[in-house]
């Protein structure tokens, strides 16, 4: 961007000392016009200043139009890393992790986009104004600086009066946008158990708190932007009178008295201008320093070594893993290996480690220790992208993505029909998908298109086996079935094993847990012990 600044700094040169011209007319127009009651040199003086003026206009415009397409350019350089540094974040602190790094690039570019930005580039031209008053007069000069240090000293104040409410009001504000999310997402357990006004009370404590801190806060700003301004108007004024005392002890001309107030005038403009934008540039630091603290955090990953296609081998060996902030481990010593083709049930009481397993094995929970390898290779070798082409998953709670049921099977990505044809007729799909308003084109999300639980589950099991999958993990993928769905998910497995792929499913339900070939038993992060299919239904067939 250090360039694109240099553009802007070199226009504001122009802008800045063009902006003397209407001091300089005043001057001449006082000291030489009015005294020789010359017409012509009226007229070649109002000529100058109208082309002046209509060059500064210009390079002004210029200047605007370059600082938004910087404004742009900054939001667009960052957005590929904020968009996965985001993700890595989501990752590493699911429970600390939002979407406010958006909102702060947002924050940002609009603050570029500002006149409290252009101010900064106005701003270290002050001093040649003040050096134009002291070529007036040493007491227009010293005026001039006595009146930049109160003008200094009342930004300061702003600033720190304001900074710690302006602060928790953040705080309350990122509080308040999380839980409202996480109400509006658990709408039917809000609404079925008549919590509305318990949770209402809830958030409106979080917003009383938040209004009440961002008025301390508007207060305050409110407070120096308005005496700011009249404080200039103020100065100028005074200056005038200083001005008319120096000419009547004939130290000063008229023409010399009014330009000094517009000198003055212009001197003051950027710090009142910055003085009404403070709050914004506050928050646009802020931003900026939480933006830079993710970015820092989670840099761009460097392009790594593609690895061949796999062929879908898994092999963990004592795996260990503590999530953050916890002491005991939630898996401890899982040892698993699973060949082409194999499908492994896995069954288990609550918390006894089965989605967190899940979870490591998709690459979501980071910080394990012991040995997990795909082909081989260590899972953190592979590039997520590349790998995520030959994994499919299906989680416990459903989520579709805003857009058509083509869009979703097909991860949206620009596929062929036919392969997400393919990948619905795969999951047994198909036919229930056809009989939609607008089979394939149906979108998701409208208000006049209600999917099923079931529906979702047998879209999202298509997205998860679409393509040439190595490894399908499905987390309970029957749990919103009727049973011609169990026999589809059934046939599906029978197709995925036919074809080389690993399954892992997570599953209480016996019936389709009869098509695996082993059965896991977890039980509080250890897998007690792995049998086969037929060995397990004998056992219980027994008990």
């Amino acid at each position: 961007m250090k360039s694109g600044f240099a553009v802007v700094a070199g226009l504001s040169l122009f802008v800045n000392l063009l902006m003397l011209v209407p001091a300089l007319y005043m001057l001449q127009l006082y000291d030489r016009v009015l005294v020789s009651r010359s017409v012509e040199t009226l007229l070649v003086l109002t000529g100058i200043l109208v082309f002046m003026f209509i060059f500064l206009t210009l390079m002004d415009w210029i200047r605007h139009r370059v600082v938004t397409r910087l404004a742009n350019r900054f939001e667009q350089e960052l957005r590929h890393h904020l968009f996965h540094a985001m993700y890595d974040w989501i990752l590493a602190e699911p429970d600390r992790a939002s979407s406010l790094p958006v909102r702060d690039l947002f924050q940002i570019r609009q603050f570029i986009a500002s006149p409290g930005f252009t101010a900064l580039f106005d701003a270290p031209w002050i001093p040649v104004y003040i050096f134009v008053l002291f070529l007036f007069h040493d007491l227009y000069g010293w005026f001039a600086v006595m009146t930049l240090i109160v003008m200094s000293f009342l930004l300061l104040l702003t600033e720190k009066f304001s900074r710690e409410p302006g602060q928790k009001a953040q705080g309350l504000q990122n509080q308040s946008q999380q839980q409202t999310d996480f109400n509006v997402r658990n709408f039917e357990v809000v609404e079925g158990m008549g919590m509305r006004t318990a949770l209402y009370q809830q958030w409106d404590a979080i917003q009383t708190g938040w209004q009440m801190e961002q008025t301390k806060a508007n207060d305050q700003h409110a407070n120096g932007s308005v005496l700011a301004k009249y404080l200039r108007l103020l100065f100028q004024s005074l200056i005038l009178g200083l001005g008319g005392y120096l000419v009547i002890n004939m130290e000063l001309t008229p023409g010399m008295m009014i330009a000094g107030s517009i000198v003055l005038g212009r001197a003051l403009a950027p710090l009142d201008l910055l003085t009404g934008q403070w709050k914004n540039m506050v928050s646009a630091r802020a931003a900026y320093h939480r933006l830079n603290q993710l970015l820092s955090s989670f840099p761009q990953k460097q392009a790594s070594m593609p690895l061949p296609e796999p062929e879908g081998r898994i092999q963990i060996e004592n795996l260990i893993y503590i999530p953050a902030g916890m002491e005991k481990p939630i898996l401890s010593g899982v040892n698993l290996q699973l060949n082409q083709g194999q499908l492994l049930g896995i069954i288990g009481p609550s918390a006894s480690g089965k989605t967190s397993l899940v979870r490591v094995l998709l690459g979501v929970s980071k910080g394990y220790r012991g040995k997990v390898e795909m082909d081989g290779a260590e899972l953190s070798l592979w590039n997520r992208e590349e790998l995520g082409q030959y994994v499919g998953y299906l989680p416990q709670d459903i989520e579709l993505f805003k857009g058509s049921v083509k869009d979703n099977i097909a991860r949206f990505q620009q596929l062929e029909p036919d392969a997400v044809i393919a990948a619905a007729q795969l999951a047994d799909a198909h036919e229930m998908i056809l009989g939609l308003p607008q089979g394939y084109d149906t979108v998701i999300g409208e208000s006049n298109t209600v999917l099923s639980a079931g529906q979702r589950q047998r879209i999202a099991l298509a997205r998860a086996v679409l393509g040439n999958p190595k490894l399908v993990i499905l987390d309970e993928p029957n749990a919103n079935l009727d049973d011609a769905g169990e026999r589809a998910l059934a046939n599906t497995l029978i197709r995925l094993k036919s074809s080389g792929t690993v399954v892992i499913m997570i599953s209480h339900r016996v019936p389709v847990l009869r098509v695996m070939d082993q059965i896991a038993v977890m039980n509080e992060g250890r897998i007690d012990k792995v049998m086969l299919a037929a060995e397990f239904f004998q056992a219980m067939q027994k008990r």
